[in-house]
């Protein structure tokens, strides 16, 4: 299954009009959450992607979810 979460962008802020916006907007915004990623830090993606978004991130987290 492809894992969605690191194709998604939605939550990052900002709106993207050139190519040189994605480093410089994005940064911060990239580096937070490979961290959240790389701790599995489900509840960041909770707050940072809208909740109708948050089955992007259930191939990443599905493991980790507790009945």
């Amino acid at each position: 299954m492809i894992r969605l979460l690191k194709r998604t962008f939605l939550h990052l802020p900002h709106v993207v009009a050139s190519w040189n916006d994605i480093e410089d907007r994005f940064s911060i915004g990239l580096t937070e959450s490979r961290q959240a990623l790389r701790t599995l830090d489900a509840s960041y993606f909770a707050r940072m992607l809208p909740p109708r978004e948050h089955w992007r991130a259930y191939e990443e987290f599905k493991g980790c979810a507790s009945s």
